[in-house]
């Protein structure tokens, strides 16, 4: 609201001096300033002590907690050096003269393997 006190009558008839309760638009006169209009609401720099505050502060103690007790991951085993080897793959189907020979070596099969 921005403007200043009004009166207004009361069940009785008697005026009464009465100015909005919501959130000031155009502030009072400031000494050296004059009155300044407020585009955004003026809002509190901190949340601490809030409910809000306290309640995300309750669950960051609570992860600290539980993250304590969780036992870290192991390290992985390191994969065993492939061995030089190859396997040989003659595939038929079909027909008698149809077909097809493959040949893998062990680099190829842990490929295959971890898919």
């Amino acid at each position: 609201t921005d403007r200043d006190a009004v009166h207004v009558r009361d069940a009785d008839g008697v005026a009464r001096e009465v100015v909005g309760s919501g959130q000031s638009i155009v502030t009072r006169c400031i000494p050296g300033v004059g009155k300044l209009r407020l585009r955004y609401n003026i809002m509190p720099v901190h949340e601490e002590g809030s409910t809000a505050w306290k309640e995300v502060k309750a669950l960051e103690t609570l992860l600290r907690e539980r993250l304590a007790q969780v036992a870290p991951e192991p390290e992985p085993e390191p994969e065993p050096e492939p061995v030089a080897s190859e396997v040989g793959l003659l595939l038929t189907g079909g027909t008698a003269d149809h077909q097809h020979e493959v040949s893998l070596v062990a680099d190829d099969l842990i490929r295959l393997e971890r898919g």
